[in-house]
């Protein structure tokens, strides 16, 4: 990963960072209900929001529904996120 990217003026932007888009994607698609594509990520908080919420669907049916709609969200927008030459993708809101 690669914590330092360049804006289009060629000045770097403090705090962003890149993820592979494959690997991205495939966290999201197989695990993407239990928040693990948000850790790759580094969105901890997400992640363990995501995690939680379908942690209780064992009790509830809706937050299962919030989380499944969550993921395939994430999937969609990274997977029409433009990738670098590394096969990076910049780890946003996503």
């Amino acid at each position: 990963m690669n914590d330092e990217i360049i804006k289009r003026n060629g000045t770097p932007e403090i705090g962003a960072h890149t993820v592979n888009k494959v690997i991205y994607l495939v966290l999201t698609f197989f695990l993407g209900a239990l928040g693990i594509h948000k850790f790759y990520a580094r969105r901890p908080i997400a992640g363990v929001l995501m995690a939680l919420i379908s942690l209780s669907a064992v009790l509830l049916v809706f937050p299962i529904i919030i989380s499944f709609l969550w993921m395939i969200i994430s999937f969609v927008a990274a997977l029409f996120t433009k990738a670098d030459g590394n096969g990076n993708i910049e780890a946003g809101i996503f």
